[in-house]
């Protein structure tokens, strides 16, 4: 008799995927894989950021135009059931545009200083991050 138990997503990993491949390599095809389409956001830095994963992709895209080496380090994962957070730490080098601030005209465009942060992710059961 075959087995009808399916093994849970792993949120985790989808998660981690999402940061390392849609922000740290900026692979955007890979959002519509990994993020639902009626992701919810709750972020006090972009209080305008609009539900949805084409939205998700492009704030990911403008703030890589902003920091185009923008890298996410993860430093701890929590998860539960379907929930996971994440407590990370940011690095880049402001070289482009980023919401309305250019970079610093005149000289080398400068490393800004790590930013950190915890992210918690609530996903749906179907294998995508809610984010």
């Amino acid at each position: 008799m075959p087995s009808t138990n399916k093994q849970p997503p792993d949120y985790k990993l989808i998660v981690r995927r999402f940061i390392d491949e849609c922000w740290n390599h900026g692979k955007l095809n890979a959002v519509s894989e990994l993020v639902a389409e009626k992701c919810r956001f709750h972020d006090p830095v972009f209080p305008s950021l609009t539900s949805g994963a084409d939205n998700m992709r492009n704030h990911i895209e403008s703030c890589r135009r902003g920091f185009p080496d923008l890298k996410f380090r993860i430093d701890d994962t929590i998860a539960e059931r379907n929930e996971v957070v994440l407590h990370w730490t940011a690095t880049g080098t402001h070289s482009g545009p980023f919401l309305g601030m250019q970079p610093t005209t005149g000289r080398r465009p400068s490393r800004a200083p790590p930013s950190s942060g915890s992210k918690v992710t609530r996903s749906p059961r179907n294998g995508r991050t809610g984010t």
